[in-house]
């Protein structure tokens, strides 16, 4: 069965890069489903919304930004076909590049602009900010290729990942390790 879905899902992925069928609005709507799926648990604190305005550096917005065990994560989602050549994996490797540049600029903004974005957010932001060190930067795709990932310090997941790991019936341990506990995910 997993094959025969992953033949049918090749197929559509094919039809649409073809046709050049726009994918933003793809984007859009996966992104509105993926911070519906996060919010659903109550281990951390997910604005409901899309966040855009005019930050200190010209127009910004963030995919999905969240409260979790005293650190703020701002997650940027990409939405990607799965590659099954290495032309696609090549194209799909920029865009995860440019996800990482987006970031990046996103923590500067959220260092510069912490109170415009608590305002914006209707107070969702504690009102002191965070230091840089408590801020979690994570590239979020519907594919698992990048999964695991590291680009410059900043984790690439799957919306599968990241669902799993912050379910209110997922299995977890705490961990010391030195000063800092940690919470680790058990897969079954």
């Amino acid at each position: 069965q997993g094959l025969y879905y992953d033949k049918i899902k090749q197929r559509i992925e094919k039809i649409m890069l073809d046709y050049k069928i726009k994918r933003a609005a793809i984007g859009d709507e996966y992104e509105s489903y993926l911070r519906n799926q996060l919010s659903q648990s109550s281990l951390w604190n997910v604005y409901a919304d899309k966040i855009e305005f005019k930050s200190s550096i010209g127009n910004t917005d963030f995919d999905v930004i969240a409260l979790f065990d005293n650190h703020v994560v701002i997650i940027e989602i990409k939405h990607l076909v799965t590659p099954y050549d290495p032309k696609r994996y090549y194209e799909d490797r920029q865009e995860i590049k440019k996800a990482i540049k987006q970031l990046k600029l996103r923590k500067q903004v959220l260092l510069r602009d912490w109170a415009l974005i608590r305002d914006i957010t209707k107070g969702f932001l504690p009102p002191e900010p965070y230091p840089e060190e408590r801020m979690i930067q994570l590239v979020c795709t519907n594919i698992d290729s990048f999964t695991s990932l590291e680009i410059d310090g900043i984790r690439i997941v799957d919306e599968s990942v990241l669902i799993r790991f912050f379910s209110d019936n997922g299995q977890y341990i705490v961990a010391q390790l030195s000063r800092q506990k940690s919470k680790i995910f058990i897969m079954n």
